[in-house]
């Protein structure tokens, strides 16, 4: 449950970061609808409008604005409103099982506040003498038996577990046991420098997305540039010739967003005129469309 309440958070998350951006990209669509339109001679003309007609009284497509740009703003409109609609609704449905599992635990945490406080009220038995210890024993609130060695996975009324080891036994444990974690921190360093490695060495990357188009004013516009090659993007990478960039396209779009709930950047790694290039690119919401202000596209060699 308590996993299940963190995925239904982390998607809550996500949705916001999308409904935000939805709601920005329909904002800036309505203000160039609703703006009165500047000729190039200075005088003023009618707005586009968000539903105004398109055709003058003829019947004819209207000269005073781009009707094709109206159409394009006006049917995108409606496409971000169909999607914030349907965005909205999952949120609700999130929201109310969030507040379902919280109020669950509060309730379940109560309870064993309840009962262990009760448990640790109640009167205890008296001392009794281990005899794998060779100690006398009290009972812990829980059962278990306090202030022995291993005491607390022991019961109190069952003595059947086995013996305690002598010192000599538990030096050589633990002895082992730090050869043991001496070698696991070797190996992991080793990894880790082996995966740092991978990841500054771009050379042996393959392309596997080009950059199209950047919007201007965008988040991308400041570190991205047309026809930009992409080697990595954040965690997505292409070492396998034979994988289509088209695979990876998505697992990009999944990380761009869960980037821009927790407000991360990415590090991006690109070809540029033959040279490599390292950027950091933070997705966020802005007066466009998506999150990054970029058409990304797939790329094979």
């Amino acid at each position: 449950m308590e996993e299940d309440n963190m995925n239904n958070k982390k998607e809550l998350s996500s949705l916001d970061v999308k409904r935000k951006s939805l709601e920005m990209e329909a904002e800036a669509i309505v203000s160039e609808l609703t703006s009165p339109i500047i000729s190039e001679d200075g005088k003023q003309k009618n707005c586009m409008g968000i539903d105004t007609p398109l055709i003058d009284a003829d019947g004819y497509p209207r000269s005073d604005i781009d009707v094709f740009r109206a159409r394009t703003l006006r049917s995108r409109l409606a496409v971000i409103r169909t999607d914030h609609s349907t965005i909205m609704k999952k949120i609700e449905t999130l929201l109310v099982l969030v507040t379902q599992n919280t109020n669950n635990r509060t309730t379940i945490s109560k309870k064993e506040d309840e009962e262990e406080v009760k448990a640790r009220r109640a009167e205890k038995p008296k001392p009794k003498f281990d005899t794998q210890t060779g100690k006398w024993v009290v009972m812990n609130w829980d059962g278990s038996i306090a202030g022995v060695q291993g005491g607390d996975k022991r019961s109190f009324y069952n003595n059947t577990a086995p013996a305690v080891a002598n010192n000599n036994t538990n030096k050589s444990t633990n002895a082992e046991q730090q050869d043991n974690d001496e070698t696991v921190m070797a190996g992991a360093f080793q990894n880790l420098s082996t995966t740092t490695n991978s990841v500054v060495d771009s050379s042996k990357r393959i392309p596997f997305a080009r950059v199209n188009s950047v919007a201007p004013n965008s988040p991308s516009s400041l570190v991205l540039e047309k026809d930009d090659l992409i080697l990595q993007f954040g965690t997505v990478t292409k070492t396998d010739p034979t994988i289509s960039g088209n695979n990876l396209l998505p697992e990009i779009g999944t990380l761009v967003v869960q980037a821009a709930a927790s407000n991360d950047s990415i590090e991006i790694h690109l070809l540029r005129q033959q040279q490599t290039n390292i950027v950091s690119l933070t997705p966020q919401p802005w007066h466009g469309r998506g999150l990054l202000g970029c058409h990304i596209v797939n790329y094979e060699e």
